[in-house]
């Protein structure tokens, strides 16, 4: 059988060979990219030609296409075993340079922050480019450039017969072009289109970054674990940073480091605000409650009579949870939704966005709204950057404050005496489940039957 790919002869590597590695990884998924969306028109895989027909111009979504199956790579990159396996298939695996750093994991290790660096840097321009409409017209009069560069990797020896295999096994599977690639094919790419690109890596740059982009991503975003224990120390310093399981140096979802310390920071921002409101709610509904009626046949002197709040919140009629519930599930939908988020100039947290921040209710909202669920009454109008990282960084240390209260509230509850701080404060007894939104009053639900007959907490009792 003939091998699949053809050894470059006379290729000796410059200096930065991860350079070299990344650049010919970014130009092949995004050549493949390219045929995939038509960007390279006419595309004849067959015959000797390779390349049939003019370049045709590309747009933006072409551009866009390129750039999230590149970020795709480089994240796939990011693992230890796949870039380790990558460059021992490359024809650089027998260069000193490469030899040290496979045999060194520390080393291995610098290597794939720079990778996992670089990765992030992508992923913020294909933001800038989905949020600037000037700077995506620039990247896609630079990508057509690159078009002429495709022009003479089609025509490496081996590479066009990869891509014909992976056109066959399209037309087969009705895949996409890239899908019909395997990786054992799509590592046999790499050391073909390397040559291309070794003299070039030393001058490779990451582009520059305007001041729209720069202002998305400073401090508060996608805090990197330098930043992160900087902030731990801010917020309390005798406890500085901890974190027993490591949780900051995940990568959740098969997602960046990055961004996964962006989840864990908007999740205990959001789950700081909740308890804080939960708090207070818990004492004031402990003690006072409203004088009217809740419906035409509930009084709220009815639900008091209940018990404590969460036997106050057992008593709500099923209509009056569904509301609150829904309600909170469109706040969640909307600070979630990329299109609102990007209405208001906010990016998702996990993609650079600002952790617990909440994007406008009245700009896509075509009903009337008077206030906005941040900042109501707009009194942040004014304040200084500084202003507001002390404001949050006080509201990061209440929220957890109140996360601790709200949970010893719960458990004396349900506990009597398990907090003895509050035995002397005549917290009510509560005899049914805090983490179930329904109870027996609301079997005309759906599952909440099958649901109460489940209880897995109450069988450890």
């Amino acid at each position: 059988m003939q091998p699949l790919m053809v050894e470059p002869t006379g290729f000796t590597p410059k200096r930065n060979m991860l350079k070299t590695f990344l650049l010919g990884a970014l130009a092949l998924f995004g050549v493949v990219c390219l045929f995939q969306s038509g960007a390279i028109g006419h595309v004849r895989l067959v015959g000797h030609h390779g390349l049939a027909g003019e370049v045709h111009h590309i747009d933006e979504g072409d551009l866009q296409d390129a750039m999230e199956n590149m970020l795709h790579v480089m994240k796939a990159m990011s693992n230890p075993l796949q870039l380790k396996e990558a460059l021992q298939n490359s024809p650089m695996a027998n260069e000193p340079e490469v030899k040290a750093m496979l045999e060194n994991p520390e080393q291995l290790e610098q290597e794939l922050k720079a990778v996992r660096e670089l990765a992030g840097l992508v992923e913020l321009a294909l933001q800038q480019v989905q949020q600037e409409p000037e700077t995506a017209q620039g990247a896609v009069d630079q990508m057509q450039k690159v078009l002429d560069q495709a022009h003479e990797m089609i025509h490496v020896p081996g590479l066009r017969k990869l891509l014909l295999e992976a056109q066959a096994a399209q037309q087969e599977s009705g895949r996409k072009l890239l899908d019909g690639l395997t990786a054992v094919q799509k590592l046999q790419m790499l050391p073909l289109v390397m040559p291309l690109f070794a003299e070039r890596a030393d001058g490779f740059q990451v582009p520059a970054m305007t001041a729209g982009a720069r202002a998305r991503t400073a401090a508060p975003t996608m805090q990197a674990m330098d930043n992160l224990k900087t902030l731990a120390k801010e917020l309390n310093p005798v406890v500085g940073y901890w974190d027993p399981l490591n949780l900051a140096g995940g990568e959740f979802w098969d997602q960046s480091q990055e961004a996964t310390i962006g989840f864990l920071r908007h999740a205990e921002i959001k789950h700081g605000r909740v308890a804080m409101a939960a708090f207070v709610g818990y004492c004031v509904q402990s003690n006072f409650h409203f004088p009217w009626k809740l419906t035409g046949e509930i009084s709220f002197d009815d639900i008091a009579a209940a018990g404590g709040p969460p036997d106050q919140w057992d008593a709500l009629p099923t209509n009056a949870k569904l509301q609150i519930i829904l309600f909170i599930g469109f706040l969640e939908f909307w600070s979630e939704n990329n299109y609102v988020l990007a209405s208001s100039g906010q990016t998702h947290y996990m993609r650079g966005g600002k952790p617990g921040a909440f994007p406008s209710l009245k700009k896509e909202i075509p009903h009337p709204i008077p206030f906005e669920l941040f900042d109501p009454f707009n009194l942040q109008k004014n304040k200084s950057d500084e202003w507001k990282a002390e404001k949050l960084r006080t509201e990061i240390n209440n929220g957890r404050l109140a996360m601790l209260g709200i949970m010893a509230f719960l458990a004396e509850s349900k506990v009597p005496g398990s907090v003895p701080a509050l035995g002397g404060l005549g917290i009510a007894p509560y005899s049914g489940e805090v983490m179930a939104p329904f109870s027996s009053g609301d079997v005309g639900l759906p599952f909440v039957s099958g649901m109460l007959e489940s209880n897995p907490i109450g069988s450890f009792r």
